[in-house]
């Protein structure tokens, strides 16, 4: 990269990453949100150019079931070019530079994203795979006063419910292309620990195994309920769980779901509808670094992305 060198951020580093990230996106957040996403977790990568940091990515590692294997998927994010150095093709630069280093390390075996449409352009010249866009389906509704069928609990799971979210996730994804796999880990850190931001779960349970979960959002400036997890083994149990969102006491006045949800059949025949919002979605095979495209045996939700 002639005058440009690729360094991996460690703790002694992170502070002039986020400097730079800063810069870059011209926002700052508070130091628990950086120490959150920019945890020992995150892969994170720079260019330096004359002992300064100049672009930055990211690749967050979680377990999936890639083509109904174990794996680990890569969650591309935080990508960015500080002002003065674009246009100099740094953002394939660092991308490049990063995944074939991921993939020399054996870091995982795919790697997933969901960049914005000025981002766009830029992974497909590094060579991503672009799937077909993420839709919304929506639902409009105020909440309910109604009992829920489900347990639900706000904020926090104990060690046995977040146990039993992890398994079913297991087991639900088992035989899928693709399905990011909801362990005790990242339960913990993606719903639990995110600073500023408290969820909604519900579980459903028959022999004390939990069959189906469901975790959710309220989203108060829009007015909206986002349904950013929800998966299970038992078809009745997932139909339980999207009636009782209608009745969590939050101030909604519609309830959403990203389409790929493996689940989506259940939330038309709901009265969802698709809704014109969309996001990008994009993935690479880590180990051949190609595109990869995928068939519709795939579970995407909210919760695979919805970082910083």
């Amino acid at each position: 990269m002639s005058e440009y060198e690729l360094l991996k951020i460690d703790s002694c580093h992170k502070d002039r990453f986020i400097s730079a990230w800063e810069t870059a996106f011209d926002r700052e957040l508070a130091p628990e949100v950086y120490n959150w996403i920019f945890d020992d977790c995150n892969i994170i990568y720079a260019l330096i150019h004359s002992g300064e940091i100049v672009a930055g990515y990211c690749l967050y590692p979680l377990s999936c079931i890639w083509q109904r294997e174990p794996a680990t998927a890569l969650l591309c994010n935080n990508v960015f070019v500080c002002p003065g150095y674009q246009g100099k093709h740094l953002f394939v630069k660092i991308s490049k530079a990063a995944l074939n280093d991921a993939n020399k390390n054996k870091y995982g075996s795919i790697a997933f994203g969901v960049p914005n449409t000025l981002a766009l352009p830029g992974h497909k010249r590094v060579g991503w795979g672009v799937q077909e866009q993420i839709a919304f389906l929506e639902k409009t509704i105020r909440p309910v006063v109604r009992e829920q069928t489900g347990e639900w609990f706000f904020g926090h799971l104990s060690d046995l419910n977040r146990a039993g979210i992890s398994q079913c996730s297991r087991r639900a994804s088992r035989e899928r292309e693709f399905s990011i796999v909801k362990n005790s880990d990242f339960i913990r850190w993606r719903y639990e620990s995110k600073p500023g931001v408290k969820y909604w779960f519900g579980i459903v349970k028959k022999n004390k195994d939990v069959v189906a979960y469901c975790v959710c959002k309220f989203f108060k400036a829009k007015g909206a309920l986002h349904i950013i997890d929800l998966d299970g083994t038992d078809k009745y149990a997932i139909e339980s769980l999207i009636k009782d969102v209608e009745a969590i006491p939050e101030s909604f006045n519609f309830v959403n779901v990203w389409s790929s949800t493996i689940h989506r059949d259940l939330f038309l025949t709901a009265g969802y509808c698709v809704s014109d919002s969309a996001d990008n979605f994009i993935a690479l095979n880590i180990v051949e670094l190609e595109p990869v495209y995928f068939g519709e045996n795939i579970n995407i939700c909210l919760g695979d992305n919805d970082v910083y």
